[in-house]
């Protein structure tokens, strides 16, 4: 059984005999609204279904097979609200869809219709889709930014099912999902306008007893704690172990300028962009910056 594209903007080029020929005639400027997917050959039903295919000539897709869900002819994308602008000066499209034909299960689209897999950012966060396109939640491992693979963790809850997790979750520190971490020993990192002692398992800490080499700042440290575990100073040690008059406030951290030495800012890298905190307006806003 044979299917074809169609221009549904019913573009007519001369000497034509039918719809089906026109696609590629408007190449990279017909929306993905415009474009249909008929069977050609037989009776011109509109396709229904996932249907692993070539794209559109018209969308620029026609070299890459991907996976396209249909409905009536009309593939499923995303919306000029699903956009978001990077600081390289792109703008990308994605959006998740509960496809019932699949036990009510979330996918991921772009503004081409292609299935998206991996991790994406859609709309308000960071979601990670399977090698078959299926959205997951809990603990993910290996998952690859455009440069390494990290540990992450996504909601499980109805409200911000599949969400990437920032904050504590079961002892452990998250950004948008990633789980923060030390290189070698101890390191702090700012989450929500807070700071963060984790190891290298990414586990928060919170004795007040403890002995803490932070690497970041290449000595050793006593700390003081919140009631959610934050760090709220930490005391530096000399040689023999004994705190010294040299101590870290981290309960202000208001403005950037009041950002102490030694707190890693977390990143996501994605897009070739970075995923980060940035003071803007006043306070500590999470966004796509330029990689550094």
């Amino acid at each position: 059984m044979l299917y074809e594209w169609i221009n549904d903007s019913k573009t007519k080029v001369t000497g034509s005999p039918s719809n089906a020929e026109a696609d590629g005639n408007n190449i990279g400027t017909a929306p993905a609204r415009d474009m249909v997917y008929y069977n050609a050959v037989e009776e011109g039903w509109r396709a229904d279904g996932w249907y692993e295919i070539d794209g559109s000539e018209d969308l620029e897709a026609d070299s890459d097979t991907d996976w396209y869900y249909f409905d009536d002819g009309e593939v499923e994308k995303t919306e000029s609200s699903d956009a978001f602008n990077l600081p390289t000066g792109k703008t990308e499209y994605r959006m998740k869809k509960k496809i019932s034909e699949n036990g009510s299960k979330y996918f991921c689209f772009n503004e081409k219709g292609q299935m998206q897999t991996g991790l994406p950012y859609v709309n308000d966060g960071f979601y990670f889709f399977d090698d078959n396109g299926y959205m997951q939640t809990g603990k993910v491992s290996n998952v690859e930014e455009d440069n390494d693979s990290f540990t992450y963790y996504f909601n499980t809850s109805n409200g911000h099912n599949g969400q990437g997790v920032t904050g504590e979750k079961s002892g452990y520190l998250y950004f948008n999902g990633k789980r923060l971490e030390a290189d070698d020993d101890y390191r702090l990192y700012f989450v929500k306008d807070k700071v963060y002692l984790v190891n290298t398992s990414g586990k928060i800490q919170s004795s007040k007893t403890k002995k803490f080499y932070i690497e970041e700042l290449d000595k050793e440290y006593k700390a003081t704690f919140g009631s959610g575990d934050n760090v709220l100073t930490l005391t530096e040690l000399n040689d023999d172990g004994d705190e010294t008059t040299n101590v870290i406030n981290f309960e202000t951290l208001a403005t950037e300028n009041a950002m102490r030495d030694g707190v890693t800012l977390p990143v996501i890298e994605l897009y070739d962009s970075e995923y980060s905190y940035e003071f803007k307006d006043g306070e500590w806003i999470a966004g796509f910056t330029v990689a550094q």
